[in-house]
């Protein structure tokens, strides 16, 4: 298939159940959130430092949230990475859906943005945990007020400075995401 990629040129990996996964990073975000006219969302995906499959995009839609756009980054990273791939996010809802979705093959019946989890649904339809996994990782680790967190889970093993490296940088795409929609007032102004 032309569009996947083999991503494991400088990408972060780990191992687990004997199997070498490839850690690829995830975030959405909202600029304007509790604005629902003037929100703008825009997801990141974090493969490497300096890999040209790194990506960020304005998320399309009326619905403009960082939900979405989180949604919207997993399933980029499912189109197109070949490798197995454990996915990196940060929101606990998104993992624990997915999680349960790849260990039990069964789709949950009520659920939030159905039409971008059924993008999900299918495409994970013939994966397994050997090929696809996903795990939480807190966010804002690099806060200075959330320091004591961050040394907790680094000490814990949970995560690894790289982790925390990859989450900022997925972070950051999804903000490039968000400011690439065009200014709403701007426009509203002309």
């Amino acid at each position: 298939v032309e569009n996947m990629y083999d991503v494991t040129e400088n990408a972060y990996v780990t191992e687990a159940g004997g199997i070498i996964y490839t850690k690829i990073y995830t975030d959405g975000s909202c600029r304007e959130g509790s604005i629902k006219d003037l929100a703008r969302a825009g997801w990141g995906v974090f493969v490497a430092p300096g890999s040209p499959h790194n990506y960020a995009a304005p998320l399309d839609g009326p619905v403009q949230t960082s939900y979405r756009a989180e949604l919207k980054a997993i399933s980029h990273v499912l189109r197109y990475v070949i490798n197995p791939t454990m996915i990196m996010c940060d929101c606990q809802g998104i993992v624990n859906t997915l999680t349960k979705l790849l260990e039990d093959k069964v789709e949950p019946e009520h659920i939030k943005e159905r039409d971008l989890w059924d993008q999900i649904f299918h495409l994970t339809d013939d994966l397994t945990t050997k090929q696809l996994c996903i795990q939480w990782m807190p966010s804002h680790l690099e806060e200075e007020k959330n320091m004591q967190k961050r040394d907790l889970f680094l000490k814990k093993g949970i995560i690894t400075q790289d982790d925390i490296e990859g989450n900022v940088s997925a972070d950051k795409l999804a903000f490039e995401g968000a400011d690439a929609h065009e200014n709403i007032t701007e426009s509203i102004a002309d």
